[in-house]
C-alpha cells in the first residue's frame, strides 16, 4: 500500500495522461478494502510534503501529518523494543521512588538487561516478589514491596536481587513500615454513671454516663448508637440533656491507659409501662474507619421499672474475635453485635478481654442458653465448665477469656452471660450479655 501513495502522489509530468480520482477508485474495484480506498483518497487531496522552502507558510495540514508521523514512529520504536530479547548484562541503575520507600508500595526497577530468553525473577530480602513490566520491557520492572517482617520505625537495610539469563544484579536500600491509614486496636465501653434518681419511673427520662476508652493506633471518631430491646427511645445527649450527633472522636493511645471520651444516654421510658418491666441497654461504639474490626459495646445495662438504676461495672468487659477451632468449620462472623457460628459439633472460640485489677481474684462465671441445642463452657472440653477463678496478677491488664460454644442445626438465637465479680468485694464485677446464633 505504501507503495501506491508513493506512486500516487509524485507530480504529474507534462504530456501525462492525467485521470480522474472516480476513475482510478473504479479501476481498482475489489482490489482495495474500503478503508485502503479512504487512506488513498486523503493522501491524494492532501499530499505529503517532502520539503518546506524558505519563505513558504507551513500549513496545518502539514503539521497535523508532522503529529501523525510522531505517533507513528513512536509506536514503532516501542514495539520493536519491546519485541527484541535482550542479551545485554544485567544491571540495576536506579529505583524509584528515590526514598521513603514503604512496605505495600510500588517500586520501578530502573535497568537493563531484563528483557531475557527465560524471564526474570526478583526477590526481595530474599522473599519473591511478582514482577510487571514497565514501559520498556528491557529497562524496568515493576513490584510491590513486600511484608517484610521486624522492620523498625527507622527502617531496616534489605537487599534487592534480580536475576535472569543475562546475569545477576543486586541493589541495597532502606524499607520503612507501612504507611498505616486504618486504625487497629481495642475499644472498652462501660456505664460508670446511673442517674441519681432512687427508682426509673414509666413516663419519665433518664441519663446514663458512659466511659468509652479507645487503646487505638490512630486518631479516630467513632460512631455511637444507643439502644434498647424494648424499643424505648434512646438518644445520644450533651452535658445539658440535648440530642447530638451521634459520634466521639478520640486521640490515639497506646496501652494500658489509652484516651477516653464521655458519653451521654438518655433513655425516654414510655408512659403507661408496668413496674418490673425490664430493658436491656447498650452502648454501640464502632470506628468509622474500621468498622469490622474496631468496635465495642457495653456489657448490658437492665433497666427495670419502678426500680433502682443499675450499678456501675468495675470491671469492663469487651468482645474480642471469634475462631475456629477446625479448620473445615464454616467461617463465623460478628454482625450487629451477634455472634454467628456454623451447626457443628467443633467448638468455636469467643475471646472476651476483661480489665482486670492486678492484686485481686476473680469468680468467673458464664450462664448457658436454656435452649439445650447450645453448649457452652468456659473450657473446650466435652464436659462444660461454667465457673472458674482467675487472679491474681502480677500487673492490671486487659485478660484474655475463652468461651467454647457449639450447636445443633436450628438452634434458635441466644443469650449468654458472662461475668466476673471480685472474691472479696462484689461491687467489684463487670458482666457482658452476648447474642449468639447460627449464620442465616
Amino acid at each position: 500500500m505504501a507503495s501506491t501513495l508513493e506512486n500516487a502522489l509524485r507530480l504529474v509530468k507534462p504530456g501525462e495522461m492525467v485521470v480522474s480520482l472516480t476513475d482510478i477508485l473504479d479501476k481498482l474495484g475489489s482490489k482495495l478494502t474500503a478503508d485502503e480506498k479512504q487512506q488513498l483518497l486523503i493522501a491524494m487531496l492532501s499530499p505529503r510534503r517532502e520539503k518546506v522552502q524558505p519563505g513558504e507558510l507551513i500549513s496545518s495540514d502539514l503539521l497535523n501529518q508532522t503529529l501523525i508521523d510522531v505517533a507513528d514512529l513512536q509506536i514503532r520504536v516501542a514495539t520493536l523494543e519491546n519485541s527484541v530479547i535482550s542479551n545485554k548484562e544485567t544491571k540495576i541503575t536506579d529505583l524509584l521512588p528515590t526514598a521513603n520507600r514503604h512496605i505495600g508500595d510500588t517500586l520501578h526497577i530502573i535497568g537493563e538487561g531484563f528483557n531475557a530468553p527465560t524471564g526474570t525473577t526478583v526477590t526481595i530480602d530474599n522473599i519473591g516478589v511478582q514482577t510487571a513490566p514497565g514501559g520498556n520491557l528491557d529497562r524496568e520492572i515493576v513490584v510491590t514491596i513486600p511484608n517484610l517482617q521486624g522492620v523498625p520505625e527507622a527502617g531496616r537495610n534489605v537487599t534487592l536481587i534480580v536475576t535472569n539469563a543475562n546475569g545477576t544484579a543486586k541493589r541495597d536500600f532502606v524499607v520503612i513500615p507501612a504507611v498505616v491509614t486504618v486504625p487497629e486496636g481495642q475499644i472498652f465501653v462501660v456505664m460508670s454513671e446511673p442517674p441519681a434518681d432512687t427508682r426509673l419511673l414509666a413516663g419519665q427520662s433518664y441519663t446514663f454516663t458512659y466511659t468509652v476508652q479507645a487503646i487505638a493506633n490512630l486518631d479516630e471518631t467513632y460512631l455511637l448508637t444507643a439502644s434498647i430491646d424494648t424499643g424505648w427511645t434512646t438518644q445520644i445527649v450533651n452535658a445539658a440533656d440535648s440530642p447530638i450527633t451521634g459520634e466521639v472522636q478520640i486521640p490515639a493511645a497506646p496501652p494500658p491507659a489509652g484516651a477516653t471520651q464521655t458519653v451521654r444516654v438518655r433513655v425516654s421510658i414510655p408512659l403507661g409501662v408496668p413496674d418490673e418491666t425490664t430493658g436491656l441497654l447498650r452502648l454501640t461504639v464502632t470506628s468509622r474507619r474500621n468498622p469490622a474490626e474496631l468496635s465495642g459495646h457495653s456489657g448490658g445495662e437492665t433497666i427495670t421499672v419502678n426500680h433502682a438504676p443499675p450499678t456501675p461495672m468495675d470491671v469492663t468487659i469487651t468482645l474480642g474475635e471469634v475462631t475456629r477451632t477446625v479448620a473445615t468449620q464454616p467461617v463465623p462472623s460478628t454482625t450487629g453485635n451477634v455472634v454467628r457460628i456454623g451447626a457443628t459439633t467443633a467448638n468455636y472460640r469467643i475471646t472476651f478481654s476483661a480489665q482486670i485489677r492486678a492484686d485481686t481474684v476473680y469468680t468467673v462465671a458464664l450462664v448457658a442458653p436454656a435452649d439445650t441445642l447450645w453448649f457452652v463452657s468456659l473450657s473446650g472440653s466435652a464436659t462444660p465448665m461454667l465457673q472458674k477463678t482467675i487472679g491474681p496478677v502480677a500487673a492490671a491488664t486487659n485478660q484474655p477469656i475463652y468461651v467454647f460454644v457449639h450447636a445443633g442445626e436450628d438452634a434458635p438465637d441466644a443469650e449468654i452471660t458472662f461475668s466476673l465479680t471480685s472474691t472479696t468485694d462484689a461491687s467489684k464485677f463487670g458482666r457482658i450479655i452476648q447474642t449468639i446464633g447460627l449464620l442465616l
